[in-house]
């Protein structure tokens, strides 16, 4: 359940923020281990700009990966928007 909530409201963030940007868009998502953390990448075009104050969205995805003794890091640099979110896979 936590990964859908993860997903949800990362994918749903990174659609609404393409749909504000101009010309080429486009979202990445990758996953990888890192010892015994899980690392998810959502990465999307979006408007140039500062970052938007977090929303509810945001941090339902805080809530979850903290529930996984994990991290949320989100950056934009250049018109694309980096959300990082790291999760502990060792109960």
């Amino acid at each position: 359940m936590d990964l859908c909530v993860i997903f949800a409201n990362a994918l749903d963030n990174a659609i609404a923020a393409c749909r504000s940007a101009a010309g080429e868009r486009s979202i990445r998502i990758t996953g990888r281990q890192q010892g015994d953390f899980y690392l998810l990448a959502f990465e999307n075009t979006c408007l140039e700009g500062p970052l938007p104050p977090a929303g509810t969205g945001l941090a339902n995805i805080r809530a979850a990966a903290e529930k996984y003794r994990g991290a949320v890091l989100a950056e934009k640099e250049g018109g694309r928007f980096t959300l990082n979110v790291l999760l502990n896979v060792v109960p």
